[in-house]
């Protein structure tokens, strides 16, 4: 049975073989093909998120990975694993089996960083009854819609214009990716009814000077033909309507803007400015044009005269924009045809000057640490295009636009102008208790309101007056070969020092008439000027001496603030010593006391002893173009018990110079009352002044006089005595009317006696 089953199977399989191996046709099939297939647990992840990819496949003996950095290389022919996505990727497999070909499968997951949308108007702030064009972008976003003022069915990026708009409107979109919430794009359009109007208001001055080649020796001149730009600070601005009306003023910055709010787009306007200033301190400082009285019966140079008004051309605005902006430039009046300056065109002078006094005064401001206006007055300055100096001394002629002198002064009060706009310094009038300056324009003359210098020199006077003490004869006096009285020296060397500071630098520049061209004089402060005097007695020293101590790059570098500190200290303001150099020093030092030995060394290289001195100059040594008895102590103690011998000197009418006062030191308890006689040498007449209690004045055709009895105060006070001829003033004719005709020795020594 076995053995039959056995036969029966062979002879099976021998008929497979024979029928195989028959040409007859058919045979055995082949393997079937690999497939694969490959799917990801997400189709969407956050950028730096996972998903599981799954496998699997059939007839594959071998699969591989690729797409990613962790699915890559030779896998298992079924399974699944995690993997980060760091970035839309295609993960892909391929699998192979013992035929071709190979199958291959993917699946892309897409990383989403969170979205984000902008929405922007083509103009965030509109008048009323516009539209605006809004155009929207965004990112990692699959779909975006409009929900505030925007249709909702949008693209990803795109734009739409508004309706007409009549009130502040926002718009906003949302856009969304399928793993992070909706963000939200919103922007506002401010509709209003009115418009903002900016002016940037700027002056033209002489650009940098220039050498000219062409003459022997090389000459430098001003550069009218590339004026500088500047802005006007603190300058008064209006705008008027073709009415008349004006919208209320306003003042320019420090960047020469100024803003006018609220104004209606229908009207058109005028840009109009005029000559004044509201100080920061709170002073209404005003440029008047003299030449052009409007009051001929006024008596006063403020109802008398007006400010220079400039407008330019009428704005017509724009009715779309809500902030709208001008430009002004006021011309410095140079016709580039004719390469002259054109006095009527000059426009720009009234407006530097406006600049020039408010840098001052916010510089003096900043140093003194204050706002507070104190005791200033308000003040005027007197400019035209044709003002001039070297005219009648002792008459300022106004309305004609002459005065004595250099054409520049600062003047605290006047005599009344009579019909003819004529102050004189003597005679008929009342006092006008109204400060000035005046300032010379004539291109015949000198052009002062081009050189900063000038006017800050003149305006530090004006705060002498009335912030700092002031004591000084005045007058005329120069910066060359002259040794002056020190209180003069100390008075004009500050007002110099000043600008130096203001402008940083210890050049100045000086525009002068030279036939017909002009030449620019400089000075530098910095320097020793052989041909000019220098110590205590020279105000160019003086103004060298601020200049050095602020001097970037030199010993003491102090600020401004610092070197006028003393000016405003209470030592300064009620000590008993006259102003003078010495007190100043003292003062310094003690304010600055780990610069004391380079404050003493600045001294003595400009011939100022600083060092061992005081407030009343005691130590002071450096003789100048008089005598030692004529000189030192530069202010004499007076003896409460005996005879004290004191000599001046000068020429009549000299007035300022050294010695010709000698000044005095009083002691005192403030309760004993003394008396002194004071006698000169016969044909000559003392005139004393006391400072505290206030004793002055002169016994005519005498050589001697009493002060009465005084009661010192406590800690002294000071005073000068001089001869008569020589003190009272610089005009001859004056002095012959207050003092009697007659000429003075050269030398008087007058003694001082106690009764």
């Amino acid at each position: 049975m076995y053995q039959a089953k056995i036969r029966s199977l062979f002879t099976v399989c021998l008929f497979g073989i024979l029928l195989t191996a028959c040409g007859g046709g058919g045979g055995s099939s082949a393997p079937p093909p690999p497939t694969s297939s490959l799917s990801s647990s997400a189709a969407d992840v956050r950028s730096g998120g996972t998903v599981t990819l799954q496998w699997s496949s059939s007839n594959a003996t071998a699969c591989t990975a690729s797409g990613s950095s962790d699915w890559t290389g030779s896998v298992a022919t079924s399974g699944s694993k995690t993997v980060p996505v760091a970035q839309t990727t295609t993960f892909s497999i391929s699998c192979s089996g013992s035929t071709a070909p190979a199958s291959s499968s993917s699946a892309t997951v897409t990383a989403w960083s969170a979205p984000t949308a902008t929405l922007t108007p083509n103009d965030a702030e509109i008048l009323t009854n516009n539209t605006v064009e809004l155009s929207w972008a965004s990112q990692n976003t699959k779909s975006c819609k409009g929900t505030a003022g925007i249709a909702e069915s949008i693209a990803l990026t795109g734009k739409q214009v508004s309706t007409s708009l009549t009130q502040t409107t926002t718009f906003s979109i949302e856009c969304q990716n399928p793993v992070f919430d909706p963000v939200r794009a919103t922007a506002q359009v401010t509709v209003s009814p009115t418009f903002d109007l900016t002016l940037t208001v700027q002056y033209e001055t002489v650009g940098p000077s220039v050498l000219d080649e062409s003459t022997t020796p090389a000459t430098r001149r001003p550069n009218f033909e590339s004026p500088t730009r500047r802005p006007l600070t603190r300058g008064f601005t209006e705008l008027r309507t073709s009415s008349g009306a004006a919208v209320p003023s306003r003042y320019t910055d420090k960047e020469g803007k100024v803003t006018f709010s609220g104004l209606d787009p229908s009207r058109k306007y005028t840009p109009t400015l005029t000559s004044k200033t509201l100080t920061v301190d709170g002073v209404e400082i005003a440029v008047l044009n003299n030449r052009n009285p409007v009051n001929t019966s006024a008596q006063t140079v403020r109802e008398r005269y007006r400010p220079y008004e400039n407008s330019s051309a009428e704005f017509t605005p724009d009715t779309r924009r809500v902030k709208q902006s001008i430009t002004i430039v006021i011309p410095l009046g140079f016709d580039r045809d004719t390469k002259k300056l054109v006095d009527s065109r000059r426009e720009s002078g009234a407006y530097a000057i406006v600049d020039y006094v408010s840098t001052h005064q916010q510089f003096l401001s900043d140093a003194r640490n204050s706002v507070s206006r104190g005791d200033q007055p308000n003040l005027s300055i007197l400019w035209s295009p044709s003002n001039k100096g070297g005219g009648e001394a002792g008459v300022n002629r106004l309305d004609e636009g002459i005065v004595p002198s250099s054409g520049a002064f600062s003047a605290s009060n006047y005599r009344a102008l009579d019909v003819n706009g004529v102050s004189r310094r003597t005679g008929a009038g009342a006092i006008i208790s109204e400060p000035y300056i005046y300032l010379s324009g004539s291109q015949d003359f000198e052009i002062m309101e081009q050189d900063p210098l000038i006017l800050i020199h003149e305006m530090v006077h004006y705060s002498q007056r009335w912030l700092m003490r002031k004591t000084t004869p005045a007058g005329s006096h120069s910066i060359f070969g002259e040794w002056q009285d020190f209180t003069l020296s100390l008075h004009e060397g500050v007002a110099t020092g000043i600008p130096l500071m203001i402008a940083k630098s210890p050049i100045t520049e000086r525009i002068r008439p030279q036939g017909t061209n002009f030449r620019v004089s400089r000075t530098d402060y910095s320097q020793v000027i052989e041909a000019s005097t220098q110590g205590w007695f020279q105000e160019r020293t003086i103004s060298s001496l601020k200049w050095k101590l602020f001097d970037p790059a030199g010993s003491t570098k102090l600020t401004p603030a610092q070197i006028l500190a003393p000016y405003f200290s209470s030592e300064w303001v009620n000590g008993p010593w006259v102003s003078n150099p010495w007190a100043f020093g003292t003062i310094l030092k003690q304010q600055n006391p780990s610069l004391t030995g380079a404050i003493d060394q600045l001294g003595t290289d400009l011939k100022i002893t600083f060092a061992g001195n005081n407030v009343w100059g005691e130590q002071e040594s450096v003789l100048g173009n008089r005598t030692f008895s004529q000189t030192f102590p530069v202010i004499t103690r007076i003896s409460t018990t005996g005879t004290t011998k004191v000599c001046s000197t000068g020429k009549k009418g000299e007035y300022n110079q050294l010695a010709n006062r000698r000044y005095l030191r009083f002691d005192g308890d403030g309760v004993t009352s003394r008396r002194y006689k004071v006698t000169g040498a016969s044909g000559t007449i003392p005139l004393i002044f006391v400072n505290s209690p206030r004793v002055s004045g002169i016994v005519p055709n005498s050589s001697s006089l009493s002060t009465g009895s005084i009661v010192v105060p406590n800690g002294g006070t000071w005073g000068y005595i001089g001869e008569c001829s020589v003190v009272s003033g610089q005009i001859i004719e004056d002095i012959d009317d207050f003092c009697g005709k007659y000429e003075p020795p050269a030398e008087t020594c007058w003694t001082f006696t106690p009764q």
